[in-house]
């Protein structure tokens, strides 16, 4: 398989190639009494290398004004670290969060001139309190992958497949390859976005500081850390009891919000707002929002990149903003057909990158890293929904920060445990 990157696909590639690799990473915590053998998560991904051709993938040249999607033949144990080896990593995670910084380390430490583009560990989870490895509860199965092959929702598809091929192999006939975001979706700008674009990064830096547009920078104030870039991503990890859950959507069903994730979205306002410093130098909180533009019969469920991107900045929410209004303002946004045409415009502004000649966009992100803290996403709201596993198996998913998108980024699943 050869086919050119479409444009969100090579903007995932380059901020890769500036060390601030988008990376995903999928964590299921598997019970003793449920384990997987090394065997059956090589044949699991034998299978999914047939199904799915992008996962066989590599990106030869890179640092171009072309860069392509090239396949080449992938042995199992490539993508399963430790591979025939050794029965289990040796690498013992006491938590769940230990398993997702395994998975985004494993992602972003990819080479997408060799490849491949994901990574799988099989780990003996040890007890958190025991210093010896082998002495555990269980399993676990992580998944590390790279943006430039898989947004969040194809991530999950994969991992939900992962798992049920290694419980219970199956045949599969391959899928057609990805096609580009760009080639079944208009993501074009409008002529208003367009205008915003130029003249925000053409004419703004042009004018006289009296005459130029203001513009806060963004919560959280950047601090002054070298090689920022380098910086790891914490992780924390928030398990609501489903009966909590049951009775925040009854609450938003009776403001007239029919689904959890708006709730979710104020609710990290708020704690946005209750983190900025009173005393502190006015900031805006910039959230941004991705939705799945995935179609069941026109995309592959597990590979490839299909999002639109709704953002928002706030300068003048307080601890007393009205929270149900903010949360049906928002739920309005993510179904109104004009609103879902602007954020794929929002997507389709990586047209107006600047291309240099030799190495294409590179220069660009390079500078927006070193220069562009003050200007970054505060937070990434992304909701893969509900997740399909085998019953008992705990999964958790998270997503990287980076020095050019959010400084905080919050992950959202749902479980639905297959009996």
């Amino acid at each position: 398989m050869e086919r050119p990157l479409g444009n969100l696909e090579r903007y995932m590639l380059t901020q890769s190639l500036v060390s601030c690799d988008p990376a995903m990473s999928f964590a299921a915590k598997l019970p003793r009494a449920n384990p997987l053998a090394t065997s059956a998560v090589l044949a699991a991904i034998s299978t999914l290398l047939i199904r799915h051709p992008l996962l066989s993938c590599t990106v030869p040249s890179p640092k171009t004004r072309t860069p392509g999607f090239k396949g080449r033949h992938v042995e199992p144990s490539e993508v399963l670290r430790g591979g025939e080896e050794v029965s289990l990593a040796q690498c013992s995670p006491t938590t769940i969060e230990d398993g997702l910084k395994i998975g985004i380390d494993a992602a972003r430490s990819i080479d997408v001139q060799i490849g491949p583009l994901w990574q799988v560990a099989l780990l003996e989870a040890r007890e958190a309190s025991s210093t010896e490895a082998g002495v555990g509860e269980g399993t676990m199965l992580v998944l590390g992958i790279s943006h430039v092959i898989s947004d969040g929702v194809g991530s999950k598809n994969l991992f939900e497949e992962l798992l049920a091929l290694a419980y219970h192999p199956a045949d599969s006939a391959t899928v057609a390859a990805a096609p580009t975001l760009e080639s079944c979706v208009d993501t074009r700008p409008s002529v208003r976005q367009t205008f915003q674009i130029i003249f925000k990064e053409k004419i703004s830096p042009q004018l006289p500081t009296f005459l130029a547009p203001t513009s806060l920078p963004s919560f959280p104030r950047p601090l002054a850390v070298p090689d920022a870039h380098k910086q790891p991503t914490a992780l924390r990890l928030v398990s609501i009891p489903f009966d909590i859950v049951s009775a925040i959507k009854r609450s938003g069903k009776s403001h007239g919000i029919n689904t959890l994730h708006p709730i979710l979205h104020g609710c990290l306002l708020g704690a946005l707002v209750l983190a900025c410093p009173t005393d502190a130098s006015p900031s805006a909180i910039k959230l941004f929002t991705p939705s799945s533009l995935r179609c069941e019969g026109i995309h592959p469920q597990a590979t490839g990149n299909y999002i639109a991107g709704f953002e928002s900045e706030d300068r003048d929410l307080t601890p007393k903003s009205p929270f149900w209004p903010i949360c049906r303002s928002f739920a309005a946004r993510l179904v109104d057909p004009a609103e879902r045409a602007k954020a794929a415009g929002m997507t389709g502004r990586t047209r107006f990158i600047p291309d240099a000649e030799p190495n294409g966009w590179f220069p660009f992100l390079e500078a927006k890293r070193d220069k562009g803290l003050e200007k970054r996403i505060s937070c990434v709201h992304s909701n893969v929904g509900v997740v399909h596993t085998p019953h008992g198996v705990e999964v958790a998913w998270a997503h990287n920060a980076t020095a050019v998108g959010p400084a905080f980024v919050l992950s959202v699943r749902g479980i639905c445990f297959i009996l």
